[in-house]
């Protein structure tokens, strides 16, 4: 069940006392908005959208975003599945998500059940301009600690994506569009060090329901651009908004396409300048 209650806790039993990765999120969560207490938020006006492509205008009215505070820090959580490649099996899936929007950057922690008693621990970020990812198989076992350009990439490519649960981060500065016809935009996210771009689909409510992009693969120590999709769906209005609050993550290969995420939302919240409790 999804929350609305900006100071409602949810329970999410992986991010209780003893997740193997508690310190590393809290250090990463205060370092995050360390100094976003004074980031102001003015209400979205409707002439903030104005130059925009139309099915960016349209989507974007169609999320009730205009004469809401601008969201400058969102946080979420997730439950879903998640596997490795087209023949493995799925794993249970709990995640909890930090998105900065003025200076864009992003922190995902989950958890993931390999097998009975044996849990897969997760943290994929991009901030400061770097892209990593570190996880743990079982709390004591370090499987990776990567970074890198392509990481930096997939990151911020993600980050970008994640835009459409928070979506006045759409307007900020280090976003442009480009008109492609009267259902897709493309968007493209700059920050100092990494570019990023991709094309976002509507449908005939206006609501995101689609994004497509070029991204690294990561397999083993090569890197190959793949095409990587994000439908969206079962879209609700939460905290007036309307977002979706489903989805999965696709990868396209020549030999065929597999989904190798899925997700429902479980809480989001805007503003809210801290870890979830």
């Amino acid at each position: 069940m999804i929350t609305n209650a900006a100071n409602k806790p949810v329970l999410h039993s992986i991010f209780m006392p003893g997740y193997p990765l508690d310190g590393m999120l809290r250090q990463d969560v205060d370092t995050l908005v360390s100094d976003m207490n004074t980031l102001a938020t003015p209400l979205v006006r409707e002439a903030d959208l104005q130059g925009l492509p139309a099915p960016v205008q349209r989507y974007l009215k169609a999320t009730n975003i205009v004469g809401k505070p601008r969201t400058v820090f969102a946080r979420a959580r997730w439950r879903g599945e998640f596997r490795r490649g087209p023949e493995q099996r799925w794993m249970p899936l709990v995640c909890e998500q930090y998105n900065r929007v003025d200076k864009p950057a992003r922190l995902w922690y989950a958890a993931m059940k390999f097998m009975p008693f044996v849990n897969f621990y997760v943290r994929d970020a991009y901030h400061n301009g770097e892209g990593t990812m570190y996880a743990r198989l079982t709390p004591w076992y370090k499987m990776f600690d990567e970074r890198g350009p392509e990481y930096a990439q997939g990151e911020l490519l993600v980050a970008l994506n994640d835009m459409v649960f928070f979506p006045s981060a759409f307007l900020s500065e280090s976003v442009r569009w480009e008109a492609l016809d009267d259902r897709s935009a493309r968007a493209t996210l700059t920050t100092p060090n990494t570019t990023v771009s991709g094309v976002f689909y509507f449908n005939e409510r206006n609501d995101v329901v689609d994004f497509e992009a070029e991204r690294y693969r990561i397999m083993g120590k090569t890197a190959v651009m793949t095409k990587w999709t994000t439908p969206f769906r079962d879209h609700q209005e939460i905290n007036g908004v309307r977002i979706p609050t489903s989805g999965e993550a696709v990868w396209h290969l020549a030999e065929g396409s597999y989904s190798y995420v899925r997700v429902s939302l479980v809480d989001i919240q805007y503003n809210a300048l801290c870890r979830y409790p």
